[in-house]
């Protein structure tokens, strides 16, 4: 993997931050949630495009469940069933990581090594940045842990064979499809997405997984981000917002993911978004529902009730302003509490 002198590392760094300030930046949830627990890493990932972050198990069942269950027509142009388990996620964000290399070198024509094993020097990097099997005594043993495990390099024959598409086991896909099946089962879920209708409730538009941009006037960055799905019903007037999560956890302790995560700062996004949109209508109330899948296949739903979406509201705007701090002034050694008092923060 390219390594760099500080002074070529200084130009790099530079060249790649003035391309990404070189227009006014569209900033996701996820971006500026990144932005907020850890500058120094959204900067790494977004603006030195360093991505070395890869899917977990977790994250790829929920993909494949919003594919399922959204766009069940994609699934054959996203997805490849794999006979065999796939790599745990350490071994596997090392393989990912050091495959996205090959793909440049094959890409730039520099390179003719197709086997794991002939990138072994990638593999210690990887493994390295990771402290990954760093307490091993040699470098022979830590790359054993990587090139000898059939199933690592069935992933990697795998991953050049299947390019683009992402990589389930049947376990994972029958999980998935079950899960999609009793989701489709539910009244409520039914009702939140628009697929019950009636005589009196017939005029209904339904959008999954639209991608929808806002410009904001007053800050350094602008938003965008896809919503799952976008219902528009307009014999009662309503517009609803729903964002499917899954967790790993059981439906009692979602609340503890909305904060943890910030979920509450999604919703303020997706509001935002559509009312900025073709899809907005001044005189249509919104709801914004959370359609919950946990662990033991149980599905809900959550409504987020007009008080509380006005809380959370407020809070994004606090969110705001702290992003702001760090993309009108391009500081991203701290997060914006420790940044204001020089590191030390006084409690």
């Amino acid at each position: 993997m390219k390594k760099f002198t500080i002074e070529e590392g200084f130009s790099e760094r530079m060249a790649k931050e003035n391309e990404f300030f070189s227009t006014k930046p569209y900033v996701s949830y996820s971006g500026l949630n990144k932005l907020l627990y850890s500058p120094a890493l959204y900067y790494k990932h977004y603006i030195l495009k360093q991505r070395d972050d890869t899917s977990s198990v977790a994250a790829i069942e929920g993909k494949l469940i919003h594919c399922l269950l959204l766009t069940p027509d994609n699934f054959d142009k996203e997805y490849q069933i794999v006979s065999d388990a796939l790599p745990s996620d350490n071994p596997k964000k090392v393989i990912d990581t050091v495959f996205e290399h090959y793909s440049i070198l094959k890409e730039e024509g520099t390179d003719e090594r197709e086997d794991l094993i002939e990138f072994s020097g990638a593999i210690l990097d990887v493994l390295a940045d990771m402290n990954l099997y760093q307490s091993l005594k040699t470098d022979e043993q830590r790359i054993a842990k990587i090139v000898d495990v059939p199933k690592h390099l069935d992933y990697w024959f795998y991953l050049k064979n299947c390019r683009g598409k992402t990589l389930i086991t049947q376990e994972t896909y029958d999980f998935a499809k079950g899960a999609v099946e009793i989701a489709l089962e539910s009244i409520v879920i039914r009702k939140a997405l628009g697929l019950i209708t009636d005589d009196f409730n017939i005029n209904i538009e339904n959008h999954n997984e639209i991608e929808l941009a806002c410009v904001l006037e007053n800050y350094a960055f602008n938003i965008h981000g896809i919503l799952d799905s976008l219902v528009i019903d307009h014999d009662n007037k309503l517009i609803k917002i729903n964002d499917f999560k899954t967790t790993s956890k059981d439906l009692t302790t979602f609340k503890d993911s909305i904060e943890f995560y910030r979920y509450w700062m999604q919703v303020c996004f997706y509001v935002m978004l559509v009312k900025n949109s073709i899809y907005y209508k001044e005189d249509y109330k919104i709801e914004v529902r959370f359609l919950i899948i946990d662990c033991y296949q149980q599905i809900a739903t959550m409504l987020i009730s007009d008080t509380t979406l006005l809380k959370w509201q407020e809070a994004t705007k606090e969110c705001f302003e702290k992003a702001n701090y760090h993309l009108a002034n391009r500081v991203f050694d701290l997060p914006y509490e420790f940044a204001q008092c020089e590191g030390e923060l006084i409690i």
